[in-house]
């Protein structure tokens, strides 16, 4: 439910490296799916995260940190001359 999730995401959230990403399920379900967008839309407020959301089933929300005082994931496959390629989800 929406407390619980905004609960959930506000002990992980700092604990996530940059580029660190979250999935969450059931976030266009009719009964569920507007507390779930209430949670995320909380946690982009207080964190820098983006997010998107899938329309499979009954919808899938990943949300990705995009500044942390943590060494970033950086997968070799998206390193050019030392910098990431990496864009934040809500420039794509």
């Amino acid at each position: 439910d929406e407390a619980t999730v905004r609960d959930d995401l506000e002990i992980l959230i700092p604990k996530m490296k940059r580029f660190g990403m979250v999935t969450l399920h059931d976030t266009q379900h009719t009964d569920l799916g507007p507390g779930m967008h209430r949670a995320v839309r909380d946690i982009q407020a207080r964190f820098p995260v983006t997010s998107v959301t899938l329309p499979f089933h009954c919808g899938l929300t990943i949300l990705r940190v995009e500044e942390s005082d943590l060494p970033p994931i950086v997968p070799a496959t998206t390193v050019k001359r030392g910098k990431s390629t990496t864009a934040p989800f809500s420039t794509l």
